[in-house]
């Protein structure tokens, strides 16, 4: 678990779940530090590179299964 003094970890919705004793995985870029536009008012779909998006998407399928035992 990271601690909370770490920038940008309470941000997202896994260490509060840590906090609560649920197993939480976080898989982070450092997007909110490199993107101006992050957030929900201006994070518009048409900056989003959705082929670049698949491909995260089916590595982390693997990740997700190798943990759970799945591989």
């Amino acid at each position: 678990m990271l601690p909370g003094s770490i920038v940008g970890v309470g941000w997202l919705d896994h260490w509060s779940s840590g906090q609560q004793g649920y197993p939480a995985v976080m898989v982070l870029d450092t997007l909110s530090f490199r993107y101006a536009h992050y957030g929900p008012l201006e994070d518009m779909p048409d900056e989003i590179d959705f082929e670049e998006m698949a491909r995260v998407v089916a590595g982390m399928e693997y990740v997700v299964a190798d943990l759970g035992g799945l591989c």
